[in-house]
């Protein structure tokens, strides 16, 4: 059974009921990575959202991007943001499909001026008792499945491309810090890359206490958007983006009641699957 729900001035569908595998997703990380998109790469030709869920994102591009694909490896998941997509307009001679696949396998390499994925980052429980959650579960540190969407968003980039995955920064108790290598690794490959705490860390305070006592292994956590670009030209480092990466870190840094910036997005009850 698929329900729909109004969010804004979208329609979305999911199905029901909650707490399945299939169980689709759309809290306060879902609002956080529509503001990156929209601040940092507004509009463009193509655009992939990997692991879309909903397909709430997928359908807001879709009114800024001539072509959007929208991907899930869950296939209900990929039926309800195909039904998303179609239950919402657009403008004409604008074109957008949901696909069933893992991550970004099969998709055209180096063809997407934007890839957009709130990849699942919360650690996995142990599964005795506890059933999957593909919309959650990141892997034992919550780090492994966001590692593969960054690296999966990066070879979806064309020349000027941006790449945005929400994720968790982690330390691990013997030093690794899991995304942050991932970030280097690509910026040896020439990408820049940059990690920005979102609003998430301030908004729910306990994330840390809660992430590390899923994972003892975690010692530090912060909740970060990965910004990925490839350059126009080589050793170009899009210092104009980095300037709007830094905008937008400092429109994040605090509360909206103690910065001078006006209100970033709104965050909704963090409960879990729509």
């Amino acid at each position: 059974m698929t329900r729909f729900r109004v969010v804004g001035e979208t329609l979305i569908a999911a199905p029901d009921p909650k707490n399945t595998p299939d169980a689709i997703y759309i809290g306060p990380d879902s609002f956080v990575l529509v503001h990156a998109a929209f601040r940092l790469a507004p509009r463009g030709e193509r655009a992939a959202d990997l692991g879309t869920g909903t397909g709430l994102l997928a359908t807001l591009l879709a009114r800024r991007y001539r072509t959007v694909v929208a991907t899930d490896f869950v296939p209900r998941v990929a039926e309800a943001a195909a039904l998303t997509l179609a239950a919402n307009r657009r403008p004409t001679g604008h074109a957008a499909a949901a696909v069933v696949c893992d991550v970004a396998a099969g998709l055209r390499p180096r063809s997407f001026d934007l890839v957009t994925a709130n990849a699942p980052w919360v650690p996995a429980p142990p599964t005795e008792g506890h059933p999957p959650r593909s919309f959650a579960d990141g892997g034992p540190t919550g780090t492994e499945l966001p590692v593969r969407f960054l690296h999966g968003a990066a070879g979806l980039l064309r020349a000027g491309g941006v790449a945005i995955v929400l994720a968790l920064d982690v330390t691990l108790a013997g030093g690794g810090q899991p995304l942050a290598e991932a970030c280097a690794e690509l910026d040896d490959q020439g990408l820049t890359t940059a990690l920005v705490a979102t609003p998430i860390n301030w908004a729910y305070p306990k994330l840390g206490e809660l992430m590390r006592a899923r994972q003892p292994a975690l010692v530090g956590v912060t909740h970060v958007a990965a910004v990925l670009a490839r350059p126009f030209a080589a050793g170009e480092r899009r210092e104009s983006l980095l300037v709007a990466v830094d905008a937008l870190a400092s429109r994040w840094a605090a509360p909206p009641e103690k910065s001078h910036e006006p209100p970033g997005p709104q965050l909704p009850d963090p409960e879990a699957a729509v």
